[in-house]
């Protein structure tokens, strides 16, 4: 009967402390999750020396009026991510007037805004700006692509890394979606990762070259969202993060554009370079200048 008893008060507390550290796990997940409340409670700016929500989604329905003659592409909608020089979001934007926000999952396609995230968070974690002798470099999202999807001595770490660099505790389609695109979008506060070498994705760098964040824009053919992103970041503050403020870059001018270089056999001949733009592509007449050899 001792026995019994002496295991029982085993079970017990064995039970006990299981259960305390689920309920840890679970409220650390709800932090994590909840991580944004005060930015959305009280409404304070999450990066004040940064464009405003307010600033980004103007320049972008600028830029974005729909049709095919714009920017090459669809002419969909699309979505942009800011993000600040540590790779949090500080603000989600799409480039429709939305009359009820419950038609956001109607009328752009809602795997584009945590592709944008992934995209503004990369342009981000590999541009830096300079210090000390050494240089900094501004890098778009397209000039990764072709190392990110090839091997050594090619594609090096990126090739076999880009997973690493994902946040798995943000959900890409947590919170409320009428809150997606708004000053309460869930994202707000999070660092998303940095899992988008595709075209879309540019550093920001202010006047004195110093990195201070980056943009990312999704929603239609990649060498679109690519234009989209180039002409959004000269509207900016009129100006303020050009990319001639890019100390240094990887595209011929030693800036951050996309360039169309590879050869019938697959082969970039700057290693940072874009295969082709499919359908639609921008041209000269409509790029603003974001694509060398189109």
């Amino acid at each position: 009967m001792k026995a019994y008893w002496r295991w029982s008060i085993y079970v017990c507390l064995a039970g006990s402390l299981l259960f305390s550290l689920v309920s840890r796990n679970d409220s650390r997940a709800t932090e994590r999750d909840d991580d944004n409340a005060d930015f959305i409670r009280t409404g304070v700016n999450p990066c004040p020396d940064l464009p405003t929500a307010a600033e980004l989604k103007a320049a972008l329905m600028k830029v974005v009026p729909g049709g095919l003659a714009a920017n090459g592409g669809v002419g969909a909608p699309e979505w942009l991510t800011l993000v600040d020089s540590s790779g949090m979001v500080c603000a989600v934007v799409h480039s429709v007037a939305l009359t009820d926000p419950d038609e956001v999952t109607s009328v752009l396609a809602i795997a584009h805004r945590p592709y944008s995230a992934q995209k503004a968070g990369m342009a981000n974690g590999f541009s830096r700006g300079p210090v000390g002798q050494a240089l900094g470099i501004g890098v778009s999202t397209a000039q990764l692509n072709y190392s990110a999807r090839t091997s050594f001595p090619s594609g090096n770490e990126l090739s076999a890394g880009l997973g690493s660099l994902n946040n798995a505790n943000v959900n890409p389609f947590g919170g409320e979606p009428r809150t997606w695109g708004t000053r309460n979008d869930p994202y707000i506060g999070k660092r998303f990762g940095a899992d988008g070498a595709v075209p879309g994705g540019l550093p920001l760098f202010d006047a004195s070259h110093r990195k201070v964040g980056a943009i990312g824009v999704s929603g239609d053919f990649r060498c679109t969202d690519h234009v989209v992103a180039w002409k959004v970041r000269e509207l900016l503050r009129d100006g303020a993060y050009t990319f001639a403020n890019i100390p240094f870059g990887l595209s011929a001018t030693g800036h951050d554009e996309l360039t169309l270089d590879f050869d019938k056999n697959g082969v970039s001949a700057s290693s940072y370079g874009y295969p082709d733009c499919g359908f639609n592509p921008p041209t000269n007449a409509n790029d603003g200048g974001a694509i060398i050899g189109n």
